[in-house]
Formats: structure tokens, sequence, C-alpha cells
């Protein structure tokens, strides 16, 4: 996230001031910082020990039902102790004034690697009602948006991927620091239980995302300014500890890929997992020489990788979406259930829109419908359910080209489409790719969707709320792929809505006059178009599409037929009376 973009509350402003003020590096270059707390000296938690200590052992007894999950989490804990991420407490006298953090294993079978992950509850409330997390600042949001980073990936020709090895444990805290991160623990159940302290950022304590991605941000600004074009990337296209990068050329990639290595070493971060889908950057890797252990390089040579929740076929260069709810027949189907599986459908890039809006729009069904959250449903909507269910594993079949054939001599344009019914209202965005021999392409980037309100709108006014949700959503992706404005096209169908939007916002009722100097602030009236209903590829998504239907919907993958022409028309639309949204003169006397 662009920080000068966001405003920082008096809090955030505190966090980075102690960052800045107390952050230094040990003898490795690697960094150390301070836990940032609201109060010095801090409220901490009372009774923590005890019952950090019941916790454990109620851990440790599940555990010991499934031998090799107690032996691979005491096996992690072990590599704590091994890379010196964790130390006994030797003496009474340092358990004074301290922390214990109960902790528990998360198990992910779908895991490539670390399939058990041990996890520390920073939130867990001592007998006085704190909690270290209570205590804690959380600092300000450092995160990039998920689908700035997958858009701008998307317009590299040489894509690679990398992520960075235990990133929070890269990073040391303060020793005194440490005494709030202590833990009880023993590897041998017949043996005595004793107590260790956390000597890194530790997972599960609320400052730990913002430390972790302001040190790698602070390494890239220390260490980087012998490459540029390195430090840039640090600096905007991590996702967490995710890199989603690439070039317009192979030798370029190759020599990146050095660069941002070496800067990240310096501050103590191995990259790990690299894949491109470039043979000559991954034969690369592989002739790298292995100079020291934390220089080496792991590479994954895989025909698909998953990266931030897409797969990622590599050699077809295509993305795929792996959607799949979880089969739960034997369990009662309650509002409560429906929604646990609506959270589990992953679209952060809408490409899957028409359908998930179904799923948003049987949910709110059910709320109109006063349906208590553990009250079974009515036999008619189990049904529903049940059918949408069945049909969503259609969408497995969903893929989308990873590269929008983008280059430096391409001329890249933005066109979006808004759309609303009366039961939700949608934006898409289409880019329309012109390279040098003047050959066009089209490419579904995002697309957004919101039901709509329970109490009940007018479709003019929900065709407005269409348009807002679109410029909104068009600023973002214009700025992420730096597209000049004159080259950004927004579409609707609404008539009424472009008579708003080219009118003069002070002579609506507050609701359009708010909207429209809200959409026009963001993108001029002459930016607005008219387009046919039946060409409007927004529309799929405001009244939603069956999965089993949804590839073969053409104008949503593909958008308006219009975008191939060499030519485009544009249409400003029909003037229309819109005098019902017209305000009313108050006169003073």
């Amino acid at each position: 996230m662009d920080e000068e973009k966001h405003k920082l509350t008096a809090e955030e402003i505190k966090v980075e001031e102690i960052y800045e003020k107390t952050t230094t590096r040990d003898e490795d270059g690697r960094y150390i910082v301070d836990l940032p707390m609201k109060h010095e000296p801090p409220v901490l938690p009372s009774n923590s020990r005890e019952i950090a200590l019941k916790r454990w052992k109620s851990t440790e007894n599940r555990l010991k039902s499934k031998p090799h999950l107690l032996e691979e989490y005491n096996k992690v804990l072990e590599e704590y102790m091994t890379l010196n991420h964790m130390k006994k407490i030797e003496t009474k006298d340092e358990e004074e004034n301290g922390v214990w953090l109960p902790h528990h294993a998360v198990i992910k079978l779908e895991r490539e690697t670390s399939k058990l992950r041990v996890v520390y509850d920073a939130s867990c409330k001592g007998s006085n009602g704190v909690s270290l997390n209570d205590e804690l600042l959380i600092g300000p949001p450092l995160l990039e948006d998920l689908r700035v980073i997958l858009i701008r990936w998307r317009t590299y020709k040489i894509a690679f991927v990398a992520d960075v090895e235990k990133m929070y444990r890269q990073i040391r805290v303060k020793d005194e620091h440490t005494n709030y991160q202590r833990i009880v623990w023993r590897p041998d159940p017949k043996g005595p239980i004793e107590d260790f302290k956390l000597l890194t950022v530790t997972f599960g304590t609320s400052c730990a995302p913002y430390l972790a991605i302001k040190t790698l941000r602070q390494t890239a600004k220390d260490e980087g300014s012998d490459y540029p074009e390195a430090q840039k990337m640090i600096l905007r296209d991590f996702y967490m500890d995710d890199l989603l990068s690439g070039t317009d050329e192979e030798k370029e990639a190759i020599e990146i890929q050095k660069q941002v290595t070496q800067i990240l070493i310096s501050g103590g971060f191995t990259l790990k997992k690299w894949c491109s889908n470039s043979e000559e950057f991954m034969t690369a890797l592989d002739k790298q020489e292995k100079r020291e252990e934390t220089q080496t390089v792991e590479i994954k040579r895989k025909e698909s990788v998953k990266t931030l929740g897409i797969i990622w076929e590599v050699k077809e260069d295509k993305l795929f979406i792996p959607n799949h709810i979880k089969d739960s027949h034997d369990t009662p189907m309650t509002k409560r259930s429906v929604l646990s599986e609506i959270a589990s459908i992953f679209d952060p890039m809408g490409w899957i829109a028409p359908s998930v809006i179904l799923a948003k729009i049987f949910m709110q069904v059910l709320w109109k419908k006063g349906i208590s959250w553990d009250e079974e449903l009515p036999a008619e909507l189990q049904k529903e359910w049940s059918q949408y269910k069945r049909e969503l594993p259609a969408l497995k079949g969903v893929s989308l080209d990873r590269w929008m054939h983008t280059t430096s001599k391409s001329t890249l344009e933005l066109h979006g489409y808004a759309d609303a019914s009366a039961l939700a209202y949608a934006a898409v965005i289409y880019s329309r790719v012109i390279d040098e021999e003047g050959e066009i392409k089209v490419f579904l980037v995002t697309a957004k969707t919101k039901i709509s309100p329970i109490r009940k709108v007018s479709l003019p006014r929900l065709e407005l709320l269409a348009a807002t949700l679109l410029s909104k959503l068009l600023k973002q992706v214009a700025e992420s792929l730096h597209v000049h404005l004159d080259n950004v096209y927004a579409y609707s169908d609404s008539q009424v809505t472009l008579a708003w939007i080219h009118g003069d916002p002070m002579k609506w009722k507050p609701f359009v006059k708010n909207r429209v100097i809200e959409i026009t602030q963001i993108l001029d009236a002459n930016h607005w178009f008219y387009v046919n209903t039946k060409q409007n590829p927004a529309d799929p998504a405001s009244r939603g599409v069956m999965p089993s239907k949804l590839m073969s919907t053409e104008i949503w993958w593909n958008g308006s037929a219009m975008l191939k022409e060499k030519e485009i028309r544009l249409e400003k639309g029909t003037p229309l009376d819109t005098a019902i949204e017209n305000r009313k003169n108050i006169v003073s006397l």
C-alpha cells in the first residue's frame, strides 16, 4: 500500500516513530526490532503462565492421539532451538515480569510443505482481562492490495514468483521484549514441562505483519541503492512473503533476480521456490553458484504452482482458480453453514463474479426470511443451495491467459462496464492491447459485484451505484498499470445514469448529487459512454449465471464485441428527462 495515500492515525504514527528510533542490526545484518507498546511500562496479562500451561497440556493430549502430528509439532519447535529462534529459560530470575503465550497446531493438508504450523495465541487474556495483543500497536497497513499485485503481474512477458523463507523468523526481537514471548513446552511427554522464549517476530502477535513488511522494505531501502530496479521490485511486488514480478526480457529477469536475492540476503532474508515461465531463467537459477548455505536457491520445476491462492500453469502460462466447497452433507444445512461455504469460494479478482453473486444473493434471501444462524433451511432453499454446490466444480475449468501481451511498444486501454439489476450491481474491466502491428487483444482484468440493498432502491439509482463502483475500480486498475486517463473508457446501458453523470450535479437530489460528484472527481464525464444492454458484459454479473453456464458465457470472457474493432464507435446516449431526481429549490424568506 502506498503510505502517502493512507493518512496515518496517531497510533500508527507512534508505531512508525518507534520503529525508526529503536530498530538496529546485528553483526550479520539482521534487523532487531522493538515490539511497539501502547504504554511504558506495558500492562501485562496476569497468570499467563498458568493459562499457557493448561492450554499446552490440552494441546499435547489431543496430539497424542495422532503420534505423527505430535512428532511433527515437536520437530517444528526443535527447529526453533536449532536455528536460535527460541531459547530455554535457565533460571527462575528470568521468569519475572513476562508473558507466556499459549500455542497450538494448525494443519493444512493441501500444503506441499509445512503441513503443520505452530501458532501462538497473543490474544489470550490473562485473569485481569488483558492480552499481549491488547497492549501492542498494530501499525499502519503496508500490504498492497492483492488485486493490484496480480493485475500488475499479468503485464510481464517473463514472469517469476518466489517466497521468503521463514520471513517473520528472520527478524530478531529486542532482548527485553522477548520476555513477552514466552512459552511452555516439552519435547518428551514423559519429561518435565519447561519454559522458553521466542527470539524473533512471532506469528500471532498483532504487530507481526507490520514488522515483517516494514523490515523487508527497510532492507530494500538500506541495501538497494546500487540496484534501483531490484529495489523498486521489492518495495512494490511483494504480497507479504510472496514475490510476484517479472520483466519484458529474459536477460533482464535473470540479472534482476540476482540483485533482489543479494539485497534481501543482506538483511537476513532468503528467497526460495523460484519459478518462471522462462526456461532460460530457470536454467540460470540451476547454474547459480551455491557460495554459502544462506545463498542456496530452491527451485520449483513444476508444471503448475499455487501463488496467492491462484494456480499458475507455468508452461501454458495460464491462471486457474482452485475452487471447491467442502462436502458437508452429513451436517445440517443452516445459515451458518451456508455462510461458511460461501466464504470458502476464492475469487479475489472477480473472474467468476457472475456465479459468485448468486451465492451472495442466496445469503441475502436467508436474511430477508429471518432464518436464524443454526436453524435448518426450508426444503426448497436446501434444494436450491444443493443445486448450486453441485454445479460449482464446473468453475475448475475456468482459465485466463496470465500475460496480457503488454510490451513497451503496445498501447494499453482500459474499458470498464457497469450494470445493475433488482438483485445486484456490478463493474467489470477489460484491457484492450494494441501491438505495434495494430493487432488487438482483449483480456478480462477484474470485476466487482455487490448485492442490492435490502431496502428498496429504484433501478436508476442502482445503475448509478454500479457506475460509482466502476469508477473506483477503474481508478485502482489505471493507477496500478500506469494507464493515462486518455486511455480509460467507462460504459453504462442506463441512459438515466449517463444523463446524471453528464449533467449538473447540483440539480439532483443528495443521493444522486453525491454519487455523480464522486464519479466525476475520479473520471470526468467525457469518459462515460452508452452501451447497448446486449453488448454490456457486466450484465451477467448483475443478474447471475449458474456455474455450469458461465464457461459458455462468451461476452463475460471476451468483453463487448466492439472492443475488437479497429475503430470503436463511442455513443454518449440519448438525453432523457430526469426530473424525478431534480432538487426542489428552497427559498428563505
